[in-house]
Parts: C-alpha cells; structure tokens; sequence
C-alpha cells in the first residue's frame, strides 16, 4: 500500500481524536473517584446493607472503568 499525504492526515486526526477521547476518560474518572468516595462514606455512615452493596457495585464498576482508561491510553501510546 502506498502512503499518501492523506492517509498521513487522516492517520494524524485519528490519533488527535484518541488523545482528546483519553483526556475526556481521564477527567471522568477524576469525577467518579471523587463521587464514589462521597457515595461510600454515606454508604458507610448509613448502616444498610442495601447502600452498602450499591458502594460496592461503584467501586467495581470504577475500578472497570480505570482498566478502561489505561487500555485506551496504551493504544493511544501503541500507534504513536
């Protein structure tokens, strides 16, 4: 395959868009840290297992999320 100036700027908006996907996944996961930690101090505070189980739920949830997040920006890393 023969690499012409446009596969280069389209291969160059590719990559600009995963950066920009990767900063967006950062940031969300710096407002679900922070929102969980709320959830579970509450969580904590109220005694039911029931909310209890839902912080539990978050947490894995966020911890998938973080796994995520670290995929995204190792292909990100993988194609530069």
């Amino acid at each position: 395959m023969v690499h012409r100036l446009a596969d280069s700027c389209l291969l160059s908006n590719l990559l600009q868009q995963e950066k920009e996907y990767s900063k967006q996944l950062n940031q969300l996961l710096e407002s679900s840290n922070a929102s969980l930690a709320s959830f579970t101090a509450y969580a904590a505070a109220s005694g039911s297992h029931v909310i209890m189980s839902v912080a539990d739920s978050l947490a894995g949830i966020d911890e998938a999320l973080k796994q995520y997040v670290l995929g995204v920006d190792d292909a990100v890393v993988e194609v530069w």
